[in-house]
């Protein structure tokens, strides 16, 4: 009995490998892409989203849009228009950056760098009351010198008429009335250089928002935040990318951020509304060879604990609000993950990467050849082994479905003595290992609760 009992644990060993089990994923990428560096998401709150990917600065030729109903359709990224018959020379128009509303789908607005046929450069922000990215109605122009600087645009999430525009070079303009008019906003730092840096704005608070600004003192990209839309600035310390907030919380939220010291990136995370951050998981605390990039960051929308970060290696995860990460993805093609959209209700990822464009599933891929295997059909608590232990046992449990997991130890007299788990997990055969260097010689019991089961079993510590 005992060792068909081990022979059995050893094939689920095999079968369910805990450090390299990955997601079932499948690539989505439209025919004749061939790479993207730029990535939008826009998730509305009539329901309904869409993706807006396309390619670097350099060679922009192609843009493309995904929609929830998984339709593939071009953007308007790249044009040339003649405005020269005599000498035919050409004004060329790139896409810098795109700004949605969740209250208003069909309001897009875009902002392109236009060069040629005129001294210097030009940057000029379009409105499109369809939904489409073009340049449909002008509603301002900036000059600027440097024909290869970036641009961006933030639209609020809480009033749709409140926008910020961050044209090259040091300088910040908001609107309240959708894009008719502008008015300018100090700069966080005197003599800083905006540098592509980023404007983001919360999904929460109205007049809040934040900026990264290479600031010349430290030498260094930092983040400032404002209340006021943009009139008083606090440093909110470190650098971000990319910032996604918890779904309820406004004093939550997560990003990637660079650094400068030993070039291993790290992701941050706030609890007081983006004032201070920490870090949370650093590259080198992986165990990964070689330098680890961050470039994106996702807080699942239904259990915002469970938070995805894509680097130039693989997708990372924690079920934990970033106490514990874990691997969640690595067998996609090498190429860095520079956006992570996750589909609500579901645990389904849209991962776009230089290299293509995927959608994982929550379902696991197990095994040494990543062939799907069926899921636990029904959710069950398993005898811990061995039983009776000293001083370690291993506990099983299965998730035929995503669950809110808590697996507690309690001695006779109902005294809760362990939390072993308490986090979101996903479906699969999932375990944990108890300790109990630290409890007596008794008897005790574990109980699992995953969503609305529970299970009760008996376990035996000898010394």
């Amino acid at each position: 009995m005992t060792n068909s009992f081990v022979v059995r644990i050893l094939i689920l060993f095999f079968l369910f490998p805990v450090a390299s089990a990955a997601q079932g994923w499948e690539e989505i990428t439209p025919a004749g892409f061939t790479g993207v560096t730029q990535f939008r998401s826009f998730e509305y709150q009539n329901g309904g989203y869409e993706l807006f990917m396309w390619f670097s600065q350099y060679e922009p030729r192609l843009g493309l849009r995904l929609d929830e109903s998984g339709a593939w359709s071009t953007i308007s990224v790249y044009d040339s228009v003649l405005c020269d018959s005599v000498n035919m020379e050409y004004s060329e128009y790139e896409l810098l950056d795109l700004g949605k509303s969740s209250l208003n789908r069909n309001r897009t607005y875009s902002l392109y760098r236009r060069t040629g046929c005129l001294t210097g450069s030009v940057v000029e922000l379009y409105v499109d009351t369809t939904g489409s990215v073009s340049r449909q109605r002008l509603l301002s122009s900036y000059p600027f010198d440097n024909p290869y600087a970036l641009g961006s645009i933030a639209v609020s999430g809480v009033d749709s008429d409140l926008m910020f525009v961050r044209p090259p070079g040091d300088s910040l303009r908001l609107s309240t009335d959708g894009g008719e008019t502008f008015v300018g906003r100090p700069y966080p730092v005197s003599g800083a250089s905006s540098g592509g840096g980023g404007v983001f704005t919360s999904p929460f608070e109205t007049n809040k928002v934040f900026v990264t600004v290479f600031d010349p003192l430290p030498s260094a990209l930092v983040l400032y935040v404002s209340t006021d839309a943009g009139m008083i600035w606090s440093l909110a310390g470190g650098d971000l990318v990319h910032i996604d907030f918890h779904s309820t919380d406004p004093s939550l939220a997560y990003g990637p951020s660079p650094s400068d010291i030993d070039f291993n990136d790290a992701i941050a995370k706030t609890t007081n509304g983006g004032f201070s951050w920490t870090t949370v998981l650093r590259g080198d605390s992986l165990g990964d060879p070689g330098t680890v990039r961050f470039y994106s960051v996702e807080v699942h929308k239904d259990h915002p604990d469970t938070v995805y970060a894509g680097s130039n290696l693989k997708i990372y995860y924690t079920t934990d609000a970033g106490i514990s990460w874990r691997i969640y993805n690595d067998t996609f093609p090498a190429s860095p993950v520079i956006g992570i959209f996750q589909i609500s209700p579901t645990d389904t990822l849209l991962v776009v990467a230089q290299g293509g464009i995927f959608k994982v599933y929550d379902s696991f891929v197990l095994g040494v050849n990543e062939n799907r295997s069926p899921l636990p059909s029904n959710f069950a608590l398993w005898q811990n082994y061995p039983n009776p232990f000293n001083p370690q046992t291993v506990i099983r449990y299965e998730l035929p479905s995503s669950a809110r997991v808590v697996l507690k130890v309690f001695d006779v007299l109902g005294n809760e003595v362990r939390t072993l788990v308490n986090a979101f997990e996903y479906p699969g055969i999932h375990q944990v290992m108890l300790d109990a260097s630290n409890l007596a010689t008794n008897v005790y019991f574990y109980r699992l609760t995953a969503g609305s089961f529970t299970d009760v079993k008996k376990l035996l510590v000898v010394k």
